[in-house]
């Protein structure tokens, strides 16, 4: 049953795709501007595009796999998630990696927009929109993308490039959290307190891990990192 309930209500229309692979080949591009840096090697033309098709190819996955996995959360949860392109952060993105040389990936991609599903939430105590639904999934949409990461990380040894993935999606978990409009971290900020402060520090912590840990030691981090952060506002503004 619940496999049939995310068959039928999976569905990604054209304008999201668009969005999707508008994102993907920007970040791509972001991200090949980091080709020779810190090298002294004559830049070779030929060697950037075969750099920039990969990188391209890197952020079309890491897109695709983030959209999918929060619309899978978001039926799970009762919605329907539309991802939705913000072309100012991409334009902050190509903008930083021009200053930096591409040594900074600022990537901002949007954030997923959320509509109920009538059929599912219907024995739900809330079956309306409720905040606190909308700050989870997304928190949790980018919590799976460093899970992702991690799940990579042993391809390192084959190719160095899979780094570079890794860095693309730490890079896309963190800025996605900072508090701006129409960012993922923008709306768990103005929808829960609680989760943002949560979300903050587990991502930073699970982050910081990603490459050093174990898969269990990643996730037990990120919990200590959340809780840390709670504890510390809460110590703060207490009265």
């Amino acid at each position: 049953m619940s496999f049939l309930k995310f068959k039928h209500h999976f569905n990604t229309s054209l304008e999201e795709m668009r969005d999707v692979i508008v994102v993907g080949v920007v970040f791509g591009f972001v991200v090949s501007l980091g080709f020779n840096s810190g090298t002294t090697s004559d830049f070779s033309r030929i060697e950037w595009i075969s750099y920039l098709l990969d990188m391209i190819i890197f952020g079309l996955v890491m897109m695709a796999v983030y959209v999918t996995a929060q619309k899978f959360i978001a039926i799970a949860l009762g919605y329907n998630a539309k991802f939705q392109v913000w072309y100012l952060g991409l334009l902050l993105g190509v903008l930083g990696g021009f200053v930096s040389q591409g040594k900074a990936y600022i990537l901002i991609p949007g954030a997923a927009f959320l509509k109920t599903i009538p059929t599912i939430r219907i024995n739900k105590y809330f079956s309306n929109y409720t905040f606190r639904d909308d700050a989870w999934i997304q928190f949790l949409g980018l919590a799976f993308m460093l899970i992702f990461a991690l799940v990579l990380k042993p391809f390192v040894v084959y190719n160095p490039e899979f780094h570079t993935f890794i860095s693309m999606c730490v890079a896309l978990v963190l800025f996605s959290m900072l508090p701006l409009p129409y960012t993922p971290g923008g709306k768990i900020f103005f929808s829960s307190k609680f989760v943002y402060l949560f979300g903050v520090g587990y991502l930073v912590m699970f982050s910081v891990l990603l490459m050093q840990a174990s898969f269990i030691a990643a996730l037990f981090g990120g919990l200590i990192g959340g809780l840390m952060f709670l504890i510390v506002y809460h110590l703060i503004h207490w009265d």
